[in-house]
C-alpha cells in the first residue's frame, strides 16, 4: 500500500473529529501523485478533492492494495510500503496525532519536497519508502 497522510508540524491530523486543513494544490498534487491509479479514501475526504475516475470512496481504505489517502484516523503502517507524509507549516489544535516513528519502524526517507499550497505558504512532503 501506498499510504498518503497530512500533518501539522506537531503531527497533529484531526480535531473535534474534523480535518485541521484543506488545501487545494496539495489535493491535485496527490491526485497527479497516483495518476490515474485507484486512490482510495473515505466520503469525508472525497468532497474536498475534485472529481476524478480514480478516486475510490469506500469505508476502509486500509484494506487498498495501491494508493490509500488517510485523514480520520491514525492509521497502522503494516503492509505500507510508501508513505507520502505532507506536512503543513502550521501547528493547529489536534485530538488526534500521527505518534509513530517511521525510521524505528523501517522506514527510511527517501526525498523531500517542498512547494506553496493554496492555503499554505509551505507544504512539505516527505517519502519514505520500506526498507528491506
Amino acid at each position: 500500500m501506498k499510504l498518503i497522510i497530512c500533518t501539522d508540524e506537531n503531527n497533529g491530523m484531526l480535531f473535534n473529529n474534523r480535518r485541521q486543513s484543506r488545501d487545494s494544490v496539495l489535493c491535485q498534487y496527490v491526485l497527479d501523485l497516483a495518476a490515474g491509479a485507484p486512490l482510495a479514501m473515505t466520503e469525508y475526504s472525497a468532497k474536498m478533492f475534485p472529481e476524478s475516475e480514480n478516486i475510490v470512496v469506500c469505508d476502509n481504505v486500509f484494506k487498498s492494495n495501491g494508493f490509500c489517502f488517510a485523514e480520520e484516523a491514525v492509521p497502522s503502517l503494516a503492509g505500507v510500503e510508501e508513505l507520502y507524509w505532507f506536512n503543513w507549516n502550521r501547528s493547529y489544535p489536534a485530538d488526534v496525532v500521527f505518534n509513530h516513528n517511521v525510521e524505528n519502524l523501517g522506514f527510511r526517507l527517501e526525498k523531500t519536497v517542498e512547494f506553496a499550497g493554496s492555503s499554505h505558504d509551505k507544504i512539505t512532503l516527505n517519502l519514505y519508502k520500506k526498507g528491506e
